[in-house]
């Protein structure tokens, strides 16, 4: 409840960097990297390394929820930390397989370039699905276009790679319709993530100082709009052409609602795996475990992991990014409270849930 409260303090991400130097000068390194995995850390991220993250992803498999395994560093790689990098894929396509987690997040395209045949072929073999991050409009047409293609190879007899869309681009229906349209006509799986996106400051800055049109809709019920277009296409899709697929990564109640309404229009059964849901490690719960657990959704947790301080940005980015959603988040922390205080009067404190 209080690491929930405090991410929604905007000004205290945005000097992070003075408070965090202030923090180590004055508790040493140690004592900040605990004070980190007591708080904000521990809340967002699931460990430091690949055996670390092993039992929440089993402890979120029990309940049916899947994990999205991302290693969260966001600093460019020299060509040594490249090959290190791409070990560590190999070795996250393995922890998947062993737990049976089919969808493995990728971000360093420099190493999706470096070796990508050998990479996703390595990952289909041990029945690993890839979703492929989408960054800033600079870089994104490289990335959709490498996409595209390992798409064309691996997506033949099912839904092996999975590209995003950022709803928060003006573009973002034109962009998604196209790619639908050419899987469509080669006959190949559709796979998509549509998030509403993470770069909307950097992209209007730089839009601003060289001078094109800001490529972001104007407002965040704009983007709404551009996500139910783009998911309701996709719907359609699938219910025309069962050769498309969908995750819905999304923290908007709304647009759970929306696309549950819209599958039972279509008739379009959970168990299809036609659509699933995502939602970010530490961040509603009250969303994935229900989804999953009651009504038998497919559901994944996208699963940060990293050294403490080289995922400090990550965890930065993702609080300036979401504070629209963390002020409307008042929901969440009021069923926080609710089941504290519930666990207070029965006497079931520390209680921890069987699983």
């Amino acid at each position: 409840v209080i690491v929930g409260k405090g991410s929604n303090t905007q000004k205290c991400w945005k000097t992070r960097e003075l408070l965090m130097d202030l923090s180590k000068k004055v508790f040493g390194q140690q004592l900040f990297e605990k004070l980190m995995k007591m708080t904000f850390y521990g809340q967002f991220v699931a460990g430091e390394d690949q055996n670390t993250i092993k039992p929440l992803i089993e402890k979120n498999q029990a309940f049916g929820v899947g994990s999205v395994l991302d290693y969260s560093v966001e600093e460019d790689l020299t060509q040594e930390e490249i090959n290190c990098t791409f070990e560590g894929l190999n070795e996250r396509v393995f922890i998947s397989a062993n737990a049976e987690v089919i969808y493995l997040k990728l971000v360093k395209i420099t190493v999706i370039f470096r070796a990508h045949v050998c990479l996703f072929q390595h990952a289909v073999v041990n029945g690993v699905r890839l979703m492929v991050d989408a960054e800033q409009t600079y870089f994104q047409p490289a990335i959709s276009r490498l996409t595209l293609e390992m798409q064309r190879i691996f997506n033949r007899e099912k839904p092996n790679i999975f590209n995003t869309y950022q709803c928060y681009l003006r573009e973002a229906y034109d962009n998604v319709s196209v790619d639908v349209e050419l899987s469509r006509r080669e006959g190949w799986y559709f796979g998509a993530k549509l998030v509403r996106g993470a770069y909307m400051c950097q992209e209007r800055s730089r839009a601003a100082e060289i001078g094109y049109e800001d490529p972001i809709n104007p407002d965040y019920e704009t983007t709404n709009r551009m996500y139910h277009k783009c998911l309701e296409y996709i719907l359609e899709e699938i219910n025309h052409n069962r050769m498309a697929n969908v995750m819905v990564a999304s923290h908007n109640e709304d647009t759970v609602k929306f696309t549950l309404e819209k599958m039972n229009e279509t008739s379009l059964s959970p168990t299809e795996n036609k659509v699933c849901f995502g939602q970010l490690l530490g961040m509603c719960d009250q969303i994935s475990f229900p989804l999953a657990g009651q009504a038998g959704f497919p559901v994944y947790k996208y699963v940060p992991y990293g050294p403490v301080n080289e995922v400090i940005p990550y965890l930065s980015r993702r609080a300036q990014e979401n504070r629209g959603f963390m002020k409307g988040s008042q929901r969440e922390r009021s069923l926080l409270w609710k089941e504290l205080k519930r666990r207070l009067f029965s006497g079931h404190l520390l209680y921890k849930p069987a699983y």
